[in-house]
């Protein structure tokens, strides 16, 4: 026998041990987590790849909420505008009825009422409808468009200039620029008195009307009646009211009085008064200037890089102060110009920020825009609707017909952006499910196979056990030999 200063045969047992330990401390360490790359240097390759992968989860899931959450905020639209679509039904409804000669003045007016309130009710869901605290349809989602500043304003005594332009709708087909033209803006048809309103002369507001000064004055086909005894103040008020009614703003201070329509463009004032005597003390009917539309021509477009273009195809329709410009390609430009505007040129800058961006990816620049514009009475060109006479009935039906269609354009775009969310949806978690069978591909335990791993390690352990404690025997052999 062999006499060593080392026990060779043990330290080969005792590295083999260790290495079947290490076995099944990993196989272990793999069935208890379900895990196959619990450390870096399991699977370096595997690991980098299944980090990406989970990047690319976590992301999904976050986008697949978003475009949920931008779903229900679209439903919420829609419920609203629902609302005011019905509501815009009834006003509808309201004007057919008062469009007819059987209606009396007192009839057409409670029928006003009620459209005024029904107005009232559709701006302030327009303005308080919101989710998450964001407003929703008070353009607070459409793109911003910034109009030139020329129209000057008397604010408190100060001269301000403000925005030539109002009430802006702007088509998806419309391309991000700036937009020059030519503009001439429209007029009110008007009427100035023969003298001055002696109902509104401060000495005689506590006069009463006597016998032979009572009689009737209609504005539009709008009948005011002037009692005797009434008070020239309380005549003045019915006046303002009356002639409100009748779809025209009189100025009773004016010397002479004046009278406008309510509305531009070439709208009729037709004034009949009873008698001489109130024809004198109201200083009406008088010289007749019919209002003209506006007028717009020459549209320019200038790109960001400054290349600027002359759009002959463009086509031109005006309507009081509402100008809309069409191009056969879905151009659509509408606005109104400011009643206080008084330029001849007007530039429009479009742009492409104010729209909701929802990020529907797990990566930056996976995103979708959606937009969607005001839908308040005035963008509506509602605002302004009277059915206290039968034409101004017959002209509230063709107001809300417009308006439909406007609700009904509206609303056709938060359909077609729902079902697109719920596609994204769909799509994000068909990936997620794929991307997660990868993962669990790569980094899952295979517990079959780890089992398998797991018995051969824990025999070779008790083998080497076994092995080690026969090689820590032979020192005792050689002590026997020397005995």
């Amino acid at each position: 026998m062999q006499i060593s200063n080392h026990n060779l045969s043990a330290v080969v047992a005792n590295n083999r041990l260790k290495t079947s330990e290490n076995m099944v401390t990993q196989a272990m360490e793999r069935l208890s987590t379900g895990l196959s790359i619990n450390k870096s240097k399991d699977h370096p390759a595997h690991m980098a790849q299944t980090n990406k992968l989970e990047t690319n989860i976590n992301g999904m899931n976050e986008a697949r909420k978003n475009a949920d959450n931008t779903s229900s905020m679209l439903q919420t639209m829609d419920g609203v505008l629902s609302q005011i679509n019905a509501m815009l039904q009834r006003i509808r409804e309201l004007s057919v009825e008062a469009a007819t000669d059987t209606m009396t003045e007192s009839d057409r007016d409670h029928i006003q009422d009620e459209i005024e309130e029904l107005l009232s009710e559709v701006d302030r869901m327009c303005n308080d409808t919101e989710f998450n605290r964001k407003a929703l349809l008070n353009g607070n989602f459409d793109n911003k468009v910034f109009p030139s500043k020329n129209t000057k304003v008397d604010a408190g005594g100060d001269d301000v200039f403000v925005p030539d332009a109002e009430n802006i709708y702007v088509s998806d087909d419309v391309m991000v620029g700036t937009y020059d033209m030519v503009v001439e803006p429209g007029t009110k048809s008007k009427m100035e008195g023969n003298s001055a309103c002696q109902f509104a002369d401060p000495a005689e507001q506590s006069t009463t009307v006597k016998e032979d000064e009572a009689g009737s004055i209609k504005i539009n086909g709008y009948t005011i009646v002037i009692e005797a005894g009434e008070s020239y103040f309380e005549v003045c008020e019915k006046l303002q009211h009356g002639f409100e009614r009748g779809d025209a703003e009189i100025t009773l201070t004016d010397n002479p009085v004046t009278v406008k329509a309510s509305r531009f463009g070439p709208c009729p004032l037709d004034i009949e008064v009873s008698n001489n005597k109130l024809e004198n003390l109201l200083g009406l009917p008088g010289a007749f200037e019919v209002g003209k539309d506006a007028k717009a021509s020459d549209l320019y477009y200038t790109d960001s890089k400054g290349n600027r273009n002359m759009l002959r195809d463009a086509d031109f329709s005006t309507e009081g102060n509402s100008v809309r410009i069409r191009r056969s390609n879905g151009f659509e430009l509408d606005f109104d110009l400011h009643p206080d505007n008084k330029s001849s040129k007007l530039s429009l800058e479009i742009t492409d920020m104010g729209s909701y961006q929802a990020q529907i990816g797990a990566e930056d620049g996976a995103n979708v825009k959606l937009r969607v514009p005001r839908c308040d009475t005035k963008m509506m060109h509602i605002d302004d609707i009277n059915v206290c006479t039968v034409n101004g009935a017959d002209r509230g039906i063709v107001q809300v017909d417009d308006a439909l269609k406007y609700v009904s354009k509206i609303r056709s775009m938060i359909g077609a952006y729902d079902n697109r969310m719920e596609a994204v949806s769909d799509t994000l978690r068909q990936k997620n499910e794929n991307l997660t069978n990868s993962v669990s591909k790569l980094r899952d335990t295979d517990m079959a196979a780890e089992m398998t791993n797991y018995t051969t390690a824990n025999i070779l352990v008790q083998a080497g056990t076994s092995v080690l404690s026969q090689c820590n025997d032979q020192p005792e052999m050689v002590l026997q030999i020397l005995q």
